[in-house]
């Protein structure tokens, strides 16, 4: 099955930081903790950065998609692969927001963020992501990444995230949702972004044998 919490609260890894899009600490986000310093001068040092953490459910046409590849993958020709997962979205509406329930679908969200839908980046879903923020990859994990820009959106009070299809319309369905209730102990419940900050966002699903 596909594992829906991970290590403790290391399943969704949100980074936010004042660097600006061209700081070198950007550019770099896989070279060793030592070898780059910030560029723009936003922080003075590379660890002037939040990070919040988040545990999320994978829905049923979640379990679907992740089955699908995997029969995919050793040369089965049937089943087509039902959704074309690409885009994580946003959401602010703490209160109105459902908990993350395996039927979810866009349709059970509300105050979604205008201008937050993000591509994921280019070479994820992987395994063994190499990435150093990532403290929850393995070779048994499947890791996505989503990466913002200081000018993509800005919006307050970020409460509920999910993976969805290009373009989604309002039943189209997700393959998780996290949301500030099952964030870790100690953890702000909910965050902000900025017009001068930049997000990225890491989510883990770990397969385990059943």
């Amino acid at each position: 099955m596909i594992q829906e919490t991970l290590r403790g609260d290391e399943n969704v890894i949100i980074q936010i930081t004042n660097h600006l899009d061209w700081c070198a600490l950007l550019l770099n986000p896989l070279a060793p903790l030592d070898a780059v310093m910030c560029s723009c001068d936003a922080e003075r040092s590379r660890y002037g950065r939040t990070i919040l953490h988040r545990k999320n459910l994978v829905t049923n046409a979640g379990d679907t998609f992740y089955a699908q590849h995997i029969a995919k993958s050793i040369g089965a020709t049937v089943p087509t692969i039902t959704n074309a997962f690409t885009t994580c979205e946003l959401a602010n509406d703490a209160a109105s927001n459902p908990a993350p329930a395996k039927g979810n679908n866009r349709g059970s969200m509300v105050s979604i963020i205008a201008s937050s839908q993000q591509a994921v980046a280019s070479g994820y879903p992987r395994v063994d992501d190499p990435d150093p923020d990532n403290t929850g990859a393995g070779s048994d994990v499947a890791s996505w990444q989503f990466n913002w820009s200081a000018a993509s959106f800005n919006a307050t009070n970020i409460s509920d995230g999910w993976i969805t299809v290009t373009g989604a319309a309002a039943s189209e369905p997700i393959l998780n949702h996290f949301d500030e209730g099952t964030s870790g102990a100690g953890f702000a419940a909910v965050f902000d972004k900025t017009s001068s900050d930049t997000l990225k966002m890491i989510v883990n699903h770990t397969l385990l044998g059943t």
